[in-house]
């Protein structure tokens, strides 16, 4: 024959012992009493308290804080050195600051390219356009400003760090690495 408690006496069983653990804890935990003292404020033997003589002998293991990326120490050696004038032809590596101007071919469809900017994350460029019609395939964000009746059109590029952008279906410009307020730019021929 199997027995089977009612839903009543089961519930009586576990109010019956909650209520015994409840009574037998105080209100300020264990971990913030000082060692050795017990409920009520009295001094306990590491014997007598568990968490004393845990909390006395324990040592708690430090936890690992996450490895941060590691950042470069130096720019890769650009082909080119810092020698804008490498890029005239349509193919340089170069290492370049902010104000830099890097002279392009005209049919890149830009009269060259002024760098505005370098942070951690990306390198802007700004260049006077040569021709009324301009594209860019996303690795590179794209602002056309222009042109007016007193002055050409020009082209503003945001290029992060690591993607290589494609312009007017003519270029590619690639951002290689940036570091301490200076980038390397490799120029190419698209395609």
């Amino acid at each position: 024959m199997t027995r089977t408690l009612s839903p009543a006496a089961v519930a009586l069983v576990l109010a019956a012992a909650f209520g015994a653990l409840t009574a037998c804890s105080d209100d300020e935990p264990a971990a913030r009493r000082p060692t050795g003292t017990a409920a009520g404020g009295e001094e306990r033997s590491p014997a007598q308290d568990p968490t004393a003589a845990a909390s006395d002998t324990a040592t708690a293991s430090p936890t690992p804080s996450p490895t941060p990326s590691p950042t470069p120490s130096s720019l890769p050696e650009p082909a080119d050195g810092e020698n804008a004038g490498a890029c005239a032809d349509g193919t340089c590596e170069i290492r370049v600051t902010e104000g830099d101007s890097v002279p392009v071919p005209q049919s890149y469809g830009l009269a060259s390219i002024e760098v505005t900017g370098i942070d951690a994350e990306e390198v802007s460029l700004f260049g006077p356009l040569t021709r009324s019609s301009y594209a860019s395939d996303g690795g590179c964000s794209m602002t056309i400003t222009g042109p007016t009746a007193t002055s050409p059109g020009s082209l503003g590029l945001s290029c992060p760090v690591g993607n290589t952008g494609v312009i007017n279906d003519a270029m590619s410009v690639a951002v290689v690495g940036v570091l301490d307020g200076a980038a390397v730019l490799r120029i190419r021929p698209a395609g």
